[in-house]
């Protein structure tokens, strides 16, 4: 952590992204959604990141069915990270909703991928209210620039 102060007064300089960057790299071979979640964790420990307001997961699901068994991230990597989130969610600053959200792709309904690739499954699973969004069934804001 950086304790360096800025010209401008006492606020912390912002790390700087690629100086300051760490990676981490874990060997997991097995799609185990608790030991997944231990090393999301230890992760997150690290760089003590706690989650909090509206936390969004997205989890790159780009097609699901038959043709494309492979197109899309494990359900239960998603669902150790879901976990891994509610483990280091601080009381005192919590997270004011838990979502995963998606918008597949080559105009393929979300929630058909959704339900193809285990991911509703997953969350009835995982259950806590975690929030599900379909980007194209939500209405969209233009923000001005």
């Amino acid at each position: 952590r950086r304790s360096s102060l800025s010209a401008l007064g006492s606020r912390p300089m912002a790390a700087h992204p690629v100086r300051d960057a760490r990676v981490f790299l874990f060997h997991c071979d097995t799609y185990d959604a608790e030991r997944i979640r231990g090393l999301v964790r230890g992760a997150m420990e690290a760089l003590d990141l706690r989650p909090h307001g509206r936390t969004l997961v997205k989890p790159n699901l780009v097609c699901a069915g038959e043709p494309f068994a492979h197109a899309y991230t494990r359900p239960e990597v998603v669902e150790g990270v879901l976990g891994a989130l509610r483990d280091r969610e601080d009381s005192s600053h919590p997270m004011s909703e838990l979502a995963v959200g998606e918008r597949c792709a080559i105009t393929i309904p979300t929630r058909f991928v959704f339900r193809e690739s285990g991911y509703d499954a997953m969350l009835d699973r995982v259950g806590g209210g975690v929030k599900k969004y379909h980007f194209e069934e939500v209405p969209q804001v233009e923000r001005a620039s």
